[in-house]
C-alpha cells in the first residue's frame, strides 16, 4: 500500500513545477503509465499549460544542455544522463503518437464522461448537449413558472407567491417578483439544496404542509410579541400614572426605560434585543434614577417600581430568557419559508426547461454522480466507463466541493490501495471560489481524516520563486498578523451573545491554522532584490474613497511607467467588475491624470459591448426596428445620429433633448431605411447595421462591433433565432458580455482578483482595497439544519445570514458561516498581494478612529501602523518596516521602484478597416453546399447530406427555423434558399402520418451512435415513448431499395437487444409526393455481434 501525498503550495512556491515533477517521474518509473494517469485541475487553461509543460520538460530533457528535473531524475533512478535523454525522447514520441490517451483534464470534463455512461440509467438522452450557462436556463425556467400560473393546477404556487411578494413589501424590500425569483432559484445549484433526498424535496414541496409549519411557528411569535408589547406598555402606563419624567431618571431622555416605548410598538425582530439593556435594572430602582434627583424624586421612583415597573421590567426579562431562542428561530425561518416553496418549484422548473431542450445541465454534474455511485459501488461505476485509471493526481484542490471530493475519493483510496500514486496539490489560503461550492476545510482537515486508514504525507512547499524579497518581507507580515487579528475578532465579536466556551472548540482556531504556513522563504535567486511596496490609506467613503483611490491609483501607475515599467507590466486587480470599468475608463480617458494622459488598457472582464456608442445604436436601431412606434427607442437613434454626425460620439448627452426636435426629415429617411430590415434575419439585420455606420466609427470601435456580430452570431447558433429573443437576453446579459482582446498587447491589464488565481505581474495595483471582511449586506442565505420540535418537522431551511441567528437554534451555522467571510475576504486579500513579483500598490480606506475590523482596509491599517510592535523578525528589518510608516500622510512606502530594462519598442501594426459584406453576395466554398431553390435538387447526393443534417438539428417543429440558420451560418446553404426550405421542411414534418413524429412530449434521440464490437450503428431519428419506440430513417432523393429496409430492421434488433420492446420502424422517403413505408418487423438474418 502506498500512501496519499499532499503538497501545501503557497502562492509562487512552485506548485506547477512540483506537479509536472511528479508526473514525469512516474513516467520514468513505469513508461506505459501515461495511459493510466488522470491529472485534473479546473479550467481549461490550466490543464492546457499543465499539458505543455509536461511536454516541454520532456523535449528539454531530450535536448536542452541543463534541463529542470535532469539533476533528480539521474539520483533517482541512478542512471546516467544519456540514459534520461534516451528515456525523455522515447516517452515525448510515446505520448505525442498515442496523445488521446494524455489525460490531463479539468474535473468537470472527467465526471462528464462518466455521466455519459450512465445517461440511460440517469435517464438523460443519449445525445444530450452540456449546458454551461445555468444563469440562462435558470432565467428561463422562471420565466415559465410565471406564465404558468393560470393554469389549472398552479393555484397552491399562485398563492405562495402572492404571500412572499406582500412579505416583501411589508419588509419594504424589492419586489420585483422576476428578479426575486432569479435570485431565489440561483440556491438550487447549491450543494447544500443538490443534496437533498428525493423524499426530503417532496416533502418540501407539500405547499400544504409548509403552510400549516408557517401557521404553527407565527403562532409562536405572535405569542411572544403579544406578551413583550403588553409587558412594556405596562411599564409605561406605570411611569405615566406616577408622572415620573425622563429628566429624573438616569441618562434621562437617553434612560434605559426610554425602550420601554420601542417595546411596545416593535418594527422589527431585532428590537426585541432591547431588553437587554433592561436587564439592569430589573429589581433595582436604585439603578434607574439620577444620581442628582431629590430624595422625593428617589422615592417617587421606588414607588413607581414598586407598583408595577418592577413587574414589567421582571416580565420584559423572563419572557426573553424564556422564549429569545424559540422565537428568533421561528423568525428567521418564517422570514424565508416562503421563499423555500419556490425554491422546489424553480428546481422543478429548471429540471423540466432541461429535459425539454435535450440539455443537460454542468451545474448537475456531481449531483448526479454523487447519486450514481450512492446507489452503486464506486470501483464497479468507474471500471463501467471504461477507466482505466491508475494513478490520480489533483492539482488546486482547495477549489473542489465537497460532492466532487466525496465522488474523487473512493477512486483515490483504491489506488493507493493498490500501491499506486494519488497525489493533490492545493493552498487553503487561495480558496476563492466558495460560490461555485469549493470547500477549503477539505484540504484543511477533511482528507486528513478519511486517509487516517490509508496513510499520507503532507509537505510544505514554503519558498517563494516569484515575488522580490521585500514583497515577500511584506506579505509574510501582513497575512501572519492577519491571521491572528481575524481569529480574535471572530472570538470576541461573537462573545457579544454567547460565551466563549460554547464557541466550537474546532472554530477557535480555525483561520489561525488555514494560514500557518504563510511564511515563506526568500528563494536564493531573488536575496537582495529589493522591492517596491506602496500603500495610501485615504478618506472618504464608498463613491468619495473610489474617486480619491482612483486619482492616487493613476498618479502611482504614472509613476511606475516614467521609472521605465512597460504597460504590460502592469495589472490593476478588483474585486467588481464594475470597480474595474471605473478604473478602465479612468486610465482611457487621462479624466484623473494630473497631465491628463491617457493610457491604454486590455481586458477580457471590464470592456463591455455595451461600452461603445457604436454598438448601442446598432442594438437600438434593432428595437427600434422592431418597435417602430416606441418613442424611446426614437429618441436614441435621434440622440446617437445627432452626436455622430457632429463627430462628438463619445460625449453623448442623454438630456440633450433640444436634438429631438431637429432634423425630422432626415430621421424619416432613416426610419424607412431601417424598417426595410424588418424580417430580415438577426445576424443578418445586424451586419447591415453596422455596414451603415460611418467610417470613422468601423475605424475607432471595430474591436466592439466585431465582439457584436461574434455575441450575435453565438447566440443565433447556441441558442435562438428570433430577435425578440436576443433583444431580451441582450437587456438581461449579453450588455454585460466583455470583449475578448488580444493578451500581447501592451497595454495594462485589468482583471477580477478571481481571475487572476495563477498568474503573475512586475507590478500589481489593488485601487479599491476596502472590501468587506464580513458581508451581511447582501442578503446571502445560509442553509441550516432544525434539530428540535417545533422546527424539526422539515430536514432543511433557507435564513437570512444576519447577527440575530447567534440568538437562534442555528447559532453553529451562523458560526462557521461568519468564519467562512472572514476567511473567503482574507483569502481575496492573499491571491490579490500575492501576484506581485517587483512592485505592489495599494489604495486602502482610511478607518474611523473607533470601531472593529470592518473591512480589509481596517485590517491592513492595524498591521502596517504597527510593524513596530511585530515580534521574531530581525530587529533592522523591523526598524526598515517601521520607518516606512509615514503616519501624518497615513501612507507607507518600503523599498524603491526596480530598476527596468530598456523599454520595449511597440510593434507596427497596421490598421485594417473594418469592413462586413452580405451574407448573400460573399463566395462561400463548402462541401456540401448546394442549391435548393426547386424540387429538382432533390436529385442529388449532396443535396441528402445537406438535408440530413439539417433534420438531424431537429427535434421538434420549433427547431426548423434555427436549424436552417445554422447551416446558413456554417456556409451548408446558402441565404436566398432560406424560405423555400422553410416552407419545404415544415410543410413535410406537419403530415398527418408524421407529425406525432416531433411532438415535444416524446423522447428523440436524433443520429445516436449505436457500438457493437464490430461495427458502428446510427438511426437517424429515435422516438422512445413509454408504451413503444419508433425507429425512422429518412431517404431524399434515393429510388426504392430493399437495403433499406434491411437496415432498418439491423436498428430495430439492435434495440431490442437493448432492451427496448414494441419497436416499429419506418421508412421515409422524402421527394415531391411523400412516401412513408412500415418496415415488417422480421429479425435480421446472420449474427450483429
Amino acid at each position: 500500500m502506498s500512501e496519499l501525498k499532499i503538497y501545501r503550495a503557497s502562492a509562487g512556491s512552485g506548485k506547477t513545477f512540483t506537479l509536472s515533477f511528479e508526473f514525469i517521474k512516474l513516467l520514468f518509473q513505469e513508461p506505459q503509465s501515461y495511459k493510466s494517469i488522470l491529472a485534473v485541475t479546473f479550467t481549461n487553461k490550466a490543464t492546457a499549460e499543465m499539458k505543455s509543460r509536461i511536454l516541454d520538460k520532456l523535449y528539454a530533457l531530450s535536448v536542452a544542455e541543463a534541463p529542470d528535473y535532469l539533476p533528480e531524475l539521474m539520483k533517482l533512478l541512478d542512471k546516467p544522463e544519456a540514459y534520461i535523454r534516451k528515456v525523455a525522447r522515447n516517452l515525448l514520441i510515446n505520448i505525442l503518437n498515442d496523445f488521446s490517451k494524455f489525460s490531463i483534464n479539468t474535473i468537470d470534463s472527467f465526471f462528464q464522461k462518466v455521466i455519459r455512461s450512465f445517461a440511460y440509467e440517469a435517464n438523460l438522452p443519449a445525445n444530450f448537449k452540456v449546458e454551461l450557462d445555468s444563469d440562462r436556463i435558470l432565467a428561463q425556467a422562471v420565466d415559465n413558472l410565471l406564465r404558468e400560473l393560470e393554469l389549472k393546477g398552479n393555484e397552491d404556487l399562485k398563492e405562495w407567491l402572492i404571500k412572499h411578494t406582500l412579505s416583501k413589501i411589508e419588509e419594504g424590500k424589492d419586489w420585483n417578483i422576476a428578479n426575486e425569483l432569479n435570485s431565489l432559484g440561483r440556491e438550487v445549484f447549491k450543494e447544500e439544496f443538490q443534496s437533498l433526498k428525493p423524499e426530503v424535496l417532496q416533502k418540501l414541496r407539500d405547499k400544504k404542509a409548509l403552510n400549516s409549519y408557517r401557521l404553527q411557528l407565527k403562532q409562536m411569535a405572535d405569542d411572544f410579541e403579544a406578551s413583550i408589547q403588553s409587558a412594556a406598555q405596562k411599564g409605561l402606563d406605570a411611569l405615566k400614572s406616577h408622572g415620573i419624567s425622563w429628566d429624573i431618571l438616569q441618562g434621562k431622555s437617553r434612560s434605559p426605560l426610554k425602550k420601554l416605548e420601542k417595546l411596545a410598538n416593535v418594527t422589527k425582530a431585532a428590537d426585541y434585543l432591547e431588553i437587554l439593556k433592561l436587564e439592569p435594572l430589573v429589581n433595582n430602582p436604585e439603578a434607574a434614577g439620577h444620581s442628582k434627583n431629590s430624595e422625593s424624586d428617589n422615592s417617587l421612583i421606588i414607588d413607581c417600581y414598586n407598583n408595577g415597573l418592577n413587574d414589567s421590567l421582571q416580565q420584559l426579562w423572563n419572557t426573553l430568557e424564556e422564549n429569545k431562542t424559540n422565537y428568533f428561530t421561528a423568525k428567521a425561518i418564517l422570514s424565508n419559508l416562503n421563499a423555500l416553496g419556490i425554491i422546489t418549484d424553480i428546481a422543478l422548473k429548471v429540471n423540466e426547461l432541461a429535459r425539454n431542450e435535450n440539455l443537460f445541465l454542468l451545474a448537475d454534474a456531481n449531483r448526479l454522480l454523487h447519486q450514481i455511485i450512492d446507489e452503486n459501488e464506486a470501483p464497479f461505476i468507474y471500471e463501467k466507463t471504461g477507466t482505466r485509471f491508475q494513478h490520480y493526481m489533483i492539482d488546486e484542490f482547495q477549489d473542489t466541493s465537497r460532492l466532487q471530493w466525496d465522488n474523487f475519493r473512493p477512486l483515490l483510496q483504491n489506488s493507493v490501495s493498490d500501491g499506486h500514486t494519488a497525489l493533490i496539490v492545493g493552498d487553503v489560503k487561495q480558496s476563492i471560489y466558495r460560490w461555485r461550492n469549493s470547500d477549503w476545510k477539505l484540504l484543511s482537515d477533511q482528507v486528513n481524516k478519511d486517509f487516517l486508514s490509508h496513510g499520507l504525507t503532507n509537505l510544505t512547499l514554503d519558498t517563494n520563486w516569484r515575488s522580490s524579497e521585500h514583497v515577500i518581507t511584506f506579505n509574510n507580515c501582513i497575512f501572519a498578523g492577519a491571521a491572528r487579528m481575524l481569529q480574535t475578532e471572530f472570538i470576541n465579536s461573537s462573545k457579544e451573545a454567547i460565551d466563549e466556551a460554547d464557541i466550537p472548540d474546532d472554530l477557535q482556531q480555525k483561520i489561525s491554522t488555514a494560514y500557518s504556513d504563510t511564511v515563506q522563504q526568500v528563494a536564493a535567486k531573488s536575496i537582495g532584490s529589493g522591492g517596491f511596496i506602496h500603500v495610501d490609506f485615504l478618506e472618504g467613503k464608498n463613491a468619495e474613497f473610489r474617486s480619491n483611490a482612483t486619482k492616487a491609483a493613476v498618479l502611482q501607475i504614472e509613476r511606475l511607467i516614467d521609472e521605465g515599467y512597460n504597460y504590460r507590466d502592469i495589472c490593476i486587480l478588483v474585486r467588481k467588475k464594475s470597480e474595474g470599468t471605473e478604473i478602465t475608463e479612468a486610465l482611457l480617458s487621462g479624466s484623473f491624470s494630473p497631465t491628463e494622459r491617457k493610457h491604454p488598457v486590455i481586458s477580457n472582464e471590464t470592456l463591455l459591448l455595451s461600452s461603445s456608442p457604436a454598438v448601442n445604436l446598432v442594438v437600438q436601431q434593432i428595437k427600434y426596428i422592431q418597435e417602430p412606434d416606441n418613442e424611446v427607442f426614437e429618441a436614441f437613434i435621434r440622440l446617437y445620429s445627432h452626436f455622430y454626425n457632429t463627430q462628438q460620439a463619445h460625449e453623448v448627452n442623454y438630456c440633450d433633448t433640444t436634438v429631438l426636435h431637429e432634423n425630422k426629415e432626415h430621421f424619416d429617411e432613416l426610419s424607412a431605411q431601417l424598417l426595410e430590415l424588418k424580417g430580415q434575419p438577426l445576424f443578418e439585420m445586424t451586419e447591415a447595421l453596422v455596414r451603415r455606420l460611418p467610417d470613422e466609427l468601423h475605424q475607432n470601435q471595430f474591436v466592439f462591433l466585431q465582439g457584436l456580430l461574434d455575441a450575435v452570431r453565438d447566440y443565433v447558433t447556441n441558442y435562438s433565432v428570433n430577435v425578440h429573443d436576443f433583444i431580451n437576453w441582450w437587456n438581461d446579459k449579453g450588455q454585460n458580455t466583455a470583449i475578448s482582446v488580444p493578451e500581447n498587447q501592451d497595454a495594462i491589464n485589468v482583471m477580477t482578483i478571481h481571475k487572476s488565481k495563477g498568474l503573475e505581474f512586475k507590478a500589481v495595483v489593488v485601487p479599491y482595497c476596502n472590501w468587506d471582511l464580513d458581508d451581511k449586506g447582501h442578503g446571502s442565505l445560509i442553509w441550516c439544519q432544525p434539530r428540535v420540535a417545533p422546527f424539526n418537522q422539515l430536514d432543511l431551511l433557507p435564513v437570512n445570514y444576519s447577527s440575530t441567528l447567534l440568538h437562534t437554534q442555528f447559532v453553529d451555522e451562523y458560526l462557521n458561516e461568519r468564519l467562512h467571510q472572514f476567511v473567503d475576504n482574507l483569502n481575496l486579500l492573499y491571491v490579490a498581494l500575492t501576484r506581485a513579483e517587483e512592485s505592489l500598490v495599494i489604495m486602502a480606506e482610511q478607518p474611523a478612529k473607533t470601531g472593529g475590523l470592518k473591512n480589509v482596509s481596517h485590517l491592513l491599517f492595524r498591521i502596517i501602523s504597527q510593524f513596530n510592535m511585530l515580534s521574531g523578525l530581525d530587529e533592522r528589518l523591523i526598524q526598515q518596516l517601521t520607518e516606512a510608516w509615514d503616519d501624518t500622510e497615513k501612507s507607507y512606502e518600503f523599498g524603491s521602484i526596480p530598476k527596468q530594462a530598456q523599454k520595449a519598442v511597440p510593434e507596427q501594426t497596421v490598421s485594417v478597416p473594418f469592413k462586413t459584406t452580405e451574407l448573400g453576395k460573399r463566395i462561400k466554398i463548402h462541401p456540401e453546399s448546394v442549391a435548393l431553390s426547386s424540387p429538382e435538387h432533390l436529385k442529388h447526393l449532396k443535396h441528402g447530406k445537406v438535408m440530413h443534417r439539417l433534420f438531424e438539428l431537429i427535434i421538434t417543429k420549433d427547431d426548423v427555423e434555427s436549424a436552417i440558420t445554422k447551416l446558413i451560418l456554417n456556409g451548408q446553404i446558402k441565404t436566398s434558399d432560406r424560405h423555400s426550405l422553410l416552407d419545404f421542411v415544415t410543410d413535410k414534418i406537419n403530415q398527418d402520418q408524421v407529425k406525432e413524429w416531433f411532438k415535444s412530449d416524446k423522447h428523440i434521440i436524433n443520429e445516436g451512435t449505436i457500438l457493437v464490437p464490430s461495427d458502428t450503428y446510427r438511426p437517424d431519428r429515435v422516438i422512445v415513448t413509454d408504451t413503444k419506440v419508433t425507429v425512422v430513417d429518412y431517404k431524399f432523393g434515393e429510388l426504392k431499395d430493399d437495403k433499406h429496409a434491411i437496415q432498418v430492421k439491423r436498428y430495430m434488433d439492435l434495440l431490442r437487444k437493448m432492451g427496448y420492446n414494441n419497436i416499429e420502424g419506418y421508412l421515409w422517403y422524402l421527394r415531391e409526393k411523400d412516401e412513408v413505408i412500415k418496415v415488417g418487423d422480421q429479425h435480421v438474418q446472420g449474427s450483429l455481434f
